[in-house]
């Protein structure tokens, strides 16, 4: 079981992520702005954070550059998850330090899992097998 700490200012969009991370066995923790993240950080001490970009005030980007400037958080996987699909703003996020990027509209849940326990250091369990 890992903390998986969602930023994200879309808090209807929070509560179906946060169910199917807890259908995964994992321990889903949310804050709707980037300085609440960066707050939480040495409290909570997340094993991985979900980051949505579109945000009030400090934006994802600003928020990951700011966990990777940290030595403590340098090695945090961070997953950005965000609407924007644009090449621009997928190479800010990597470059800034994510691991991966996220379209919303384009992941599912067995995506999502196998993503984030690629970067926690869990196995992923074989998907079932279809009947026939």
């Amino acid at each position: 079981m890992a903390n998986v700490l969602i930023v994200d200012d879309d808090v209807d969009g929070c509560r179906p992520l946060a169910r199917l991370l807890e259908v995964a066995g994992h321990r889903p923790f949310f804050v709707h702005d980037g300085r609440a993240a960066l707050s939480l950080l040495d409290q909570l001490r997340p094993d991985m954070i979900l980051l949505d970009v579109m945000m009030p005030g400090l934006n994802g980007i600003d928020v990951l550059k700011t966990i990777r400037s940290h030595p403590k958080h340098r090695d945090l996987p961070v997953v950005v998850f965000s609407a924007l699909s644009d090449e621009e703003t997928r190479t800010a996020a990597l470059a800034s330090g994510a691991q991966e990027y996220l379209v919303k509209s384009q992941a599912d849940f067995e995506q999502i899992r196998a993503c984030i326990e690629s970067h926690i250091g869990i196995e992923p369990p074989p998907a079932p097998r279809k009947r026939r």
